[in-house]
């Protein structure tokens, strides 16, 4: 029997996440698509009659309207940059559109340079004015391609219900990431200026963030003897939350994260811990280009403060700076919750990324409802808490038919029910990261295994009719994995035990 591979799983796969989400991966553009993005002069642009077009820019009066690229066509099936400058703001608001209905972006109301990453609605992209009073300059929509050789690694924020495919720092693929929702609460992820200064002036948009945009923030100590920090008050309730900053060696080498008045110091250079305060767990991630996420994770009580301290040497946090050394800072997080997730860029409000969902109708891959055997290799997730944490589930989308394997409470778990009756439960014992782990089904005969281990058997039972296979969460869409999945693979057939201690090995 032949193979059938899957190499564009987007054919395959049904996929959703009704909010932007980030992901390290390779990312590089195509030519530029507009003509005159520099306004150097008054062509190629059509305009309602709040706009102009003048001394190398566009103005809008103050009125509503729209300044078109018509000779630009985009395509509504895939993903684009728009990129734009204000150069110049007195009120109202500006944002690209692409077609009636929901529209990309936000409106924006200061000078600044933006960035945004969408799929169009329509196929004209536009620059539309709510009562805009400014200037907007360099113009620029390019597509985005993911995963090329010659792509850069980028933390990119993926526009709605596109399937994140992420990276480690190194460039190995780690696979889907597949999360479940979480909220931040801190309201501009990217700007620290309204966070309580104590002797810790900021160099705003210093370098290259993990973004690939100019927007990382210098937080340098100043020449009082004393704590260099800046602190960041919220309402909240008290509970257990997950505080994270991405952080580069900036003069010093050092930070503290502190919240709910514990913390932990930091070595940004190589992710080493001390000093950590009781109860705290700790999280390092390499992003590449010298930038690291540091995470904490502790119980706080309603409305702590959480903090970030220069360091001039680990447990030093009281120290005389030099006015101009400190460390680089960008994309901070406080989230209810015992682990890190996925950066979510805020703007002025909190916000949430929606869980991931993923599936297949098994009617799309010639499915075997009497027998098979599915594979699936997983990474990173052993940090995550106990619980119900699903890598792969055929089901009928309800919890009566389904033949699933889950991590539970640190253990793998295969498990079988027909007409809700559990007809297999094995335990494979303590899960591994990353893990292979492989399952197969046939009347009477059951077998699983993880990492080439003993496969273990079962010899009764029948097996569910099922429609849909559930990636990285349970039928209802609930439980992620919150880690990624490599690889999946299915056959429909059940292997022999051996093969399977071989496809796992």
């Amino acid at each position: 029997m032949g193979t059938k591979v899957n190499s564009n799983y987007e054919d395959l796969i049904t996929f959703t996440r009704a909010s932007k989400g980030h992901a390290l991966r390779p990312v590089s553009y195509g030519d530029e698509l507009v003509t005159n993005g520099t306004f150097d002069t008054d062509s190629d642009w059509t305009k309602a009659s709040n706009w102009s077009i003048g001394s190398d820019v566009a103005t809008s009066d103050g009125g509503s309207g729209i300044l078109q690229q018509t000779a630009t066509v985009l395509d509504p099936s895939k993903i684009y940059v728009f990129e734009f400058d204000v150069t110049s703001y007195t009120s109202g608001g500006v944002k690209i559109y692409s077609g009636a209905g929901s529209d990309p972006t936000d409106y924006v109301s200061a000078v600044g340079s933006y960035s945004y990453a969408f799929i169009p609605i329509g196929t004209t992209p536009s620059l539309f004015s709510n009562a805009f009073n400014g200037s907007v300059d360099n113009v620029s929509i390019k597509e985005v391609f993911f995963d090329q050789p010659d792509g850069t690694l980028t933390l990119f924020e993926h526009p709605d219900n596109v399937p994140r495919v992420e990276y480690d720092a190194d460039g190995n693929r780690l696979g889907l990431l597949v999360e479940e929702a979480r909220t931040t609460l801190v309201t501009s992820s990217e700007d620290f200026s309204g966070w309580s200064n104590i002797n810790a002036p900021l160099e705003a948009n210093s370098i290259e963030a993990p973004d690939g945009t100019v927007t990382a923030t210098k937080l340098i100590a100043n020449t009082e003897n004393g704590q260099h920090r800046r602190d960041y008050p919220r309402t909240y309730s008290a509970g257990t939350y997950t505080f994270s900053v991405f952080a580069k060696v900036g003069g010093y080498n050092y930070l503290e994260l502190r919240l709910a008045g514990d913390g932990v110091y930091v070595d940004i250079r190589d992710g080493s811990f001390a000093g950590a305060s009781a109860g705290i767990t700790t999280s390092y991630e390499d992003v590449g280009n010298g930038w690291k996420r540091i995470a904490i994770t502790h119980s706080a009580g309603a409305n702590d403060t959480a903090r970030i301290n220069v360091v001039e040497t680990s447990g030093q946090r009281s120290f005389t700076g030099d006015g101009t050394s400190g460390i680089y800072i960008w994309g901070a997080q406080l989230e209810a919750g015992s682990f890190p997730t996925s950066y979510i860029k805020t703007t002025g409000s909190t916000a949430t990324r929606s869980a991931d969902v993923a599936s297949i109708p098994v009617a799309d891959f010639g499915y075997n409802q009497n027998e098979g055997t599915l594979f699936a290799e997983v990474v990173d997730y052993t940090s995550k808490p106990t619980g119900s944490n699903y890598v792969v589930s055929l089901d009928d989308n309800t919890a009566s038919n389904r033949n699933q394997i889950i991590r539970y409470n640190n253990a793998w778990i295969y498990d079988v029910k027909v007409s809700n009756v559990t007809q297999v439960s094995q335990n494979l014992g303590t899960t591994n990261d990353p893990a292979k782990v492989a399952f197969a089904f046939k009347l009477n005969d059951f077998a699983a295994t993880e990492d080439g281990d003993a496969v273990v058997t079962d010899t009764s039972g029948t097996v569910p009719n099922v429609t849909k296979m559930t990636i990285g969460s349970a039928y209802n869409n609930s439980a992620q994995l919150n880690g990624h999945i490599k690889s999946i693979k299915y056959y429909p057939r059940r292997l022999t035990n051996a093969q399977l201690q071989d496809l796992t090995s």
